[in-house]
């Protein structure tokens, strides 16, 4: 049992470059679809959630995921996209709770905790950014 925790400690920096990817990747198709399918989610934001002004945040956050999630892909500035989704999935998962409940708001919570580790240890291994790069420490 010990060898066996000792290996998946060893594995720690390439978990976290599969969790900066597949989130990267989810981001990457949601962020499309939005943008090019969905107008910027201006009206999903505006009807489904009752976000005022919609027609800044749609554009926002479409923008967001969609590049974010190609930088992340690639692991660059993956703590500053990190800082920017901890933000995004705070506001959604309260928006979420209010609108239908703390638990119907699981993905969200999920979602907060992962982009929440990328922005507190990083992209992780075979990334662009690199320790001691101007934007990562």
């Amino acid at each position: 049992m010990k060898s066996l925790l000792r290996s998946l400690s060893q594995l720690g920096p390439i978990s976290i470059a599969i969790l900066r990817v597949v989130m990267g990747v989810i981001f990457l198709y949601q962020g499309y679809n939005k943008v090019f399918k969905a107008g910027f989610a201006i009206e999903y934001f505006r009807n489904t959630f009752h976000i005022p002004v919609s027609e800044f945040f749609g554009p926002l956050v479409s923008v967001l995921e969609l590049g974010g999630g190609a930088l992340l892909i690639v692991g660059l500035f993956t703590r500053y996209l990190g800082i920017l989704f901890t933000i995004e999935f705070i506001v959604a998962a309260l928006i979420q709770a209010s609108l239908k409940g703390p638990t119907k708001a699981m993905l969200e919570y999920v979602i907060l905790v992962a982009v929440f580790v990328l922005a507190t240890h990083g992209a992780g291994t075979l990334s662009l950014d690199k320790p001691g790069q101007r934007w990562e420490p």
